[in-house]
């Protein structure tokens, strides 16, 4: 896959959003909240409790370590949750 920008957060909290291209997202370390916005987005969110959206496109996302939310989008993602944690949560919308 192609990707139109990289970025990197910090080892602290971030809220980080994608733009309408292919997205490569590193959140690091911290409590995180990211979104892909449009098309086909690869994101993780490194260490930390991170609340992870995808957006539209045909996203891959890595929650790691940490209690994460993890929300994929309407399109066909692939999820990994990392550590799995009993309070990781999970949503698919269709």
């Amino acid at each position: 896959m192609n990707f139109d920008q990289v970025i990197v957060g910090t080892p602290g909290n971030d809220s980080i959003s994608g733009g309408p291209g292919n997205d490569l997202i590193f959140g690091l370390g911290g409590d995180d909240k990211i979104s892909g916005g449009s098309g086909n987005d690869c994101i993780d969110g490194g260490d930390g409790n991170d609340i992870l959206t995808g957006g539209s496109g045909n996203d891959v996302i890595l929650g790691g370590s940490g209690n994460d939310q993890i929300n994929g989008g309407g399109d066909n993602d692939t999820i990994f949750g990392g550590p799995r944690q009993r309070s990781d949560q999970w949503r698919r919308r269709d």
